[in-house]
């Protein structure tokens, strides 16, 4: 592992993964790997997941050529140095912000969308100019295999390499020195993470998760409502960081949305779940434990039915959920829905403030005014009005937790701008020494007002206020000069 890393720091010591070129060259190169290698990269997700291949590339690899084409088309744009503000000091000078890239990175990817989730930070650090380390995640296997067996095929061997591994290897590589670390996960091992990370005082970006709330307002179309909680909550199995984990609404509302959601799993899914090629199943035995334990002693209004041969847990719907409950103090990461009656609008603002802020929040009314102000008085990583996971589709919106859900985000030039250090540069004359004397030893108070009237003062933008600016610098350079002051 050490000389796999030596050799990625090398390869980026050697400057060759910065030219614009270069990265265009190399983010082509892993389209036509999604587009080439699609079947295969298909085959592994559907194995590791129990995914049907058309619900993979729908869920992953459409994204990720979405985030392709999206950079391919603006990276000249980013690249390109952004000139800044100047002041009265340096009107003469060239000032701008350079974004230069930080170095050689380490993606850890997740388990539940195995490609996505490895491959789209991929791409922004690849496009801000780093060389990568990446770690898919040992649970999905296949994926890994994949991820190992194709890439070396079409980028830049020595700049992005692939370490497969379970917790040893990744224990490994988190005593390694890097430049930055994006982790997708759980909370629990996000703090691993940092806590490896501080030691070398290496940032972090944490994609983490929680319990993502949704408030259901009796003034919305709950027909529309339910069937759209029903799929981001049932997508995936519920293994989902920002599928809704736990339904607040009126308690009046409760059998509607039960009876909804109901006709709409039936409606996805058909009669039989089981046999719906939609329907993934957990990842592994011990999700599977865990989920199960969590319907102990709860109201299973819908769904519960289990099989543990084929780790088959049936959409589920819990009523009158007590929030002291198991089911309420983790994330569930499964397809268990817990609806907790709130008496209004006002209770479930409290409600959620009370617990840790979520990686995503979702509302649904026709009340525009309650969902600002159901905006306005939570915290959350992202939101979505009456839909829900949708925020994460639009590139244009970093995505990120916030507190216990996460630091940093990333999509689209949110990428770039986290794999990259945005570099002040002020480019200066050796000519025109005699202005600076206002800032040279000895001091006086004259050299203090001059200096105060430069910087503090606020003129207009207009061409009039430069042109004062500038005259009264020059009058300041002369009598500097002169020894006046």
């Amino acid at each position: 592992m050490d000389s796999k890393i030596q050799r990625v720091r090398d390869a980026f010591a050697s400057g060759r993964s910065r030219p614009l070129r270069f990265r265009l060259q190399q983010l082509e190169a892993l389209r036509r790997m999604v587009q080439e290698r699609e079947k295969d990269i298909l085959e592994a997700i559907a194995a590791d997941l129990c995914k049907s291949e058309l619900n993979a590339y729908s869920q992953e690899v459409i994204t990720v050529l979405g985030e392709l084409d999206l950079v391919l088309e603006n990276l000249p744009e980013w690249v390109a140095a952004k000139p800044a503000k100047k002041n009265l000091f340096t009107m003469l000078d060239e000032a701008y912000i350079h974004s230069e890239p930080l170095g050689v990175v380490l993606i850890i990817g997740a388990w539940n969308y195995p490609f996505v989730l490895t491959i789209q930070p991929l791409i922004g650090a690849i496009a801000a100019g780093n060389a990568v380390i990446i770690k898919p995640s040992e649970l999905c296997e296949k994926t890994a295999t994949v991820l190992a067996k194709l890439l070396p095929q079409y980028l830049d061997q020595d700049l992005y390499v692939v370490i497969n591994g379970g917790v040893e290897e990744t224990t490994e590589l988190l005593k390694q020195r890097f430049d930055h670390i994006l982790y997708t996960g759980s909370t629990a091992v996000g703090k691993i993470v940092m806590e490896a990370a501080a030691k070398h005082l290496t940032p972090v970006t944490l994609e983490l998760g929680g319990k993502s709330p949704c408030y259901v307002d009796r003034d919305c179309d709950l027909d529309v409502a339910c069937r759209r909680i029903a799929w981001g909550k049932y997508m995936n199995c519920g293994q989902t960081c920002i599928a809704p984990d736990y339904v607040l609404c009126e308690p009046s509302l409760q059998n509607q949305i039960v009876q909804k959601i109901k006709e709409t799993v039936k409606e996805f899914y058909g009669e039989n779940i089981k046999e719906s090629p939609d329907y993934e199943r957990i990842i592994n035995l011990r999700h599977f434990k865990r989920i199960q334990g969590l319907l102990e002693g709860q109201k299973i209004a819908f769904g519960g039915e289990t099989d543990e041969a084929t780790r088959y847990i049936a959409p589920t719907i819990l009523t009158d959920v007590d929030p002291e409950t198991k089911v309420m103090q983790e994330e569930i990461f499964g397809p268990i829905l817990p609806i907790v009656p709130v008496r209004n609008a006002d209770e479930a603002i409290k409600f959620i403030n009370n617990r840790e802020k979520p990686l995503a929040f979702y509302v649904f009314s026709h009340n525009e005014k309650l969902i600002r102000r159901m905006i306005d008085s939570t915290s959350s990583g992202g939101v979505t009005a009456n839909d829900v996971i949708m925020h994460f589709t639009l590139s244009s919106l970093p995505f990120g937790g916030v507190g216990s859900s996460g630091m940093g985000a990333y999509h689209g030039k949110h990428s770039f701008d986290t794999f990259s250090h945005q570099r002040p540069c002020l480019l200066k004359t050796l000519k025109r020494e005699g202005a600076n004397k206002l800032r040279y030893p000895p001091n006086s108070q004259s050299k203090v007002d001059w200096a105060k009237f430069f910087l503090l003062k606020r003129f207009n933008k207009g061409k009039l206020g430069l042109l004062l600016l500038a005259f009264l610098g020059i009058v300041a350079a002369v009598l500097v000069k002169a020894g006046y002051y």
